[in-house]
């Protein structure tokens, strides 16, 4: 039996935000396709984008569905829960994002958990 895949950075899938330490089933992992989200190293570039109209190759982390990946990726993924990155601001704007309401003068912690009670976050996750 193989080791399952584990996300090198946090990615959403159907509203929920899986992360490093989440347990996802292979169909869960199946619907995930972009390298970079594993970690992987990423696809050579396209070199047809410089001759195309349009943009180049997306980032975006696809998370299958009807609905198109958002535009903004700070939308989409927490920031960690400590170190770089972590800042109140970094997690008041991935609050806001998902209209997760926070008490004024809320420090990180507070945050957090306000996000988790909302089912952005994974509570046993650090």
């Amino acid at each position: 039996m193989s080791t399952p895949r584990r996300l090198a950075t946090w990615v959403v899938l159907d509203g929920k935000a899986y992360g490093p330490h989440s347990d996802l089933t292979p169909e869960q992992a199946a619907r995930i396709t972009n390298p970079l989200a594993w970690g992987d190293d990423p696809p050579p570039p396209d070199t047809t984008a410089a001759t195309s109209s349009g943009p180049g190759p997306s980032t975006m982390f696809h998370t299958g569905g009807d609905e198109p990946a958002d535009p903004h990726p700070a939308a989409q993924m927490a920031p960690p829960r400590a170190g770089r990155g972590s800042s109140v601001e970094a997690w008041q704007a991935f609050a806001a994002a998902h209209d997760v309401d926070i008490p004024p003068g809320a420090d990180r912690a507070a945050i957090i958990a306000a996000c988790e009670h909302a089912g952005l976050l994974d509570p046993s996750a650090d």
